[in-house]
């Protein structure tokens, strides 16, 4: 993901860059004094989101508009500004100082809205043919929870039910959009867009947890944080 960074002192741009040293696929394209000042690469590259202090919202009347399509992470060292945050329809505020795991919190929100937002562009409907207890059948790519291994079979996990299907996890992995859907292991694929939370060596799904091959991992973290046109933790 593509972020920028506004009014924060050096100090704090020291800290902020230690924390997202431990993120891989974070591309900070900027740092600027003003809002005013990251105008230009506003309007030239894709910016996903941006890390804001509060001290620039004191400074002016800040209009909602300013970032249409970019997501706003408040970074404050006063708690009443969640409040401000909220109400200028930021995604999150962070109190300082700020922990990995709080950044990392705000990092999947981030990532969901986002990927939210994508499966509504490219048309979350989008359906896919199986067969299944002898009969095709039309399930909705967006209620795929994941796909498990069962020998010869595969069993298909959706928000409505499981079906079971004859076919092999590489041939049918074939058939699914590669930008929501990802083999963390050999027995398991998953809706990227469903991940509740991962761990180092498993993720969680609609309340099943999940592993995650360890051959798997880097692919997967690259995959699950990249969100840009070609690609995409709690």
């Amino acid at each position: 993901m593509n972020f920028l960074i506004i009014g924060t002192d050096a100090i704090d741009n020291i800290f902020l860059r230690e924390i997202i040293e431990k993120f891989p696929g974070l591309k900070l394209k900027g740092e600027f004094d003003k809002l005013n000042d990251a105008n230009e690469i506003i309007k030239s590259e894709k910016i996903d989101f941006v890390l804001l202090s509060s001290s620039i919202i004191e400074a002016l009347d800040y209009s909602n508009s300013y970032f249409e399509k970019i997501e706003v992470i408040l970074i404050t060292n006063k708690s009443y500004d969640a409040i401000t945050s909220y109400n200028y329809g930021f995604i999150d505020c962070l109190l300082k100082p700020i922990s990995i795991d709080r950044f990392k919190t705000t990092l999947f929100r981030v990532r969901k809205k986002i990927t939210e937002s994508k499966l509504v562009n490219k048309n979350s409907d989008e359906k896919i043919v199986i067969k299944t207890d002898r009969k095709l059948q039309k399930i909705k790519l967006g209620e795929i929870y994941w796909l498990e291994a069962m020998g010869d079979y595969i069993k298909i996990i959706t928000k409505k039910k499981e079906y079971i299907v004859l076919s092999t996890m590489k041939s049918f992995f074939k058939k699914l959009p590669d930008e929501f859907f990802f083999r963390v292991h050999k027995s398991f694929i998953i809706n990227l867009n469903c991940i509740e939370y991962y761990r180092s060596d498993h993720l969680r799904i609609n309340g099943k947890l999940i592993p995650i091959s360890r051959y798997k991992k880097k692919d997967f973290l690259k995959k699950f944080y990249a969100v840009n046109t070609d690609q995409r933790q709690y």
